[in-house]
């Protein structure tokens, strides 16, 4: 969809996602996406077996990241923060509550927000695994689409 789209058609955008310099190849000075994300999951797989259940906390992980890159930063990857900072459990209910979301969205496939509910959906999650973290008002206007599709099947409205 849209992020494919931006990836093949934005080669900034594609390099600075992939931590390539402008001739494509790799470099240390870039977003750092995958760099984060590779001592997130390190420290998470490094931990006891109820931290790797439960998770390492925030303070924890973004330590750990500081104490490896000087920054104290998130891995601007929400699903491998979600694995690190809240474990197996955290990343299992987040996958299983996407899951059921989609499964909310292919049942109301002939109403008018169908495409609209999609898009959002799909654009969260290019968010969580671009950026990460919480943005309320993407939340606010998903829930919003997601509701005026659960109206459409009630029949409330239209």
């Amino acid at each position: 969809g849209g992020f494919y789209f931006i990836m093949e058609s934005n080669q900034s955008f594609k390099y600075r996602i992939l931590d390539k310099n402008d001739k494509g190849d790799q470099k240390d000075i870039g977003s750092g996406r995958l760099v984060l994300s590779r001592i997130s999951l390190k420290y998470w797989s490094e931990g006891t077996v109820l931290e790797m259940i439960f998770g390492r906390g925030l303070d924890n992980v973004m330590d750990n990241i500081k104490e490896k890159t000087g920054r104290r930063l998130f891995t601007h990857n929400g699903f491998v923060d979600t694995l690190a900072v809240n474990g197996l459990i955290g990343l299992l209910l987040l996958l299983f509550f996407l899951f059921y979301l989609l499964i909310s969205i292919f049942v109301n496939k002939g109403k008018k927000s169908y495409r609209l509910a999609l898009a959002f959906y799909f654009g969260y999650i290019s968010f969580q695994t671009t950026q990460g973290g919480a943005a309320f008002p993407m939340d606010l206007f998903i829930v919003s689409v997601l509701n005026l599709l659960n109206k459409e099947a009630e029949g409330s409205i239209y």
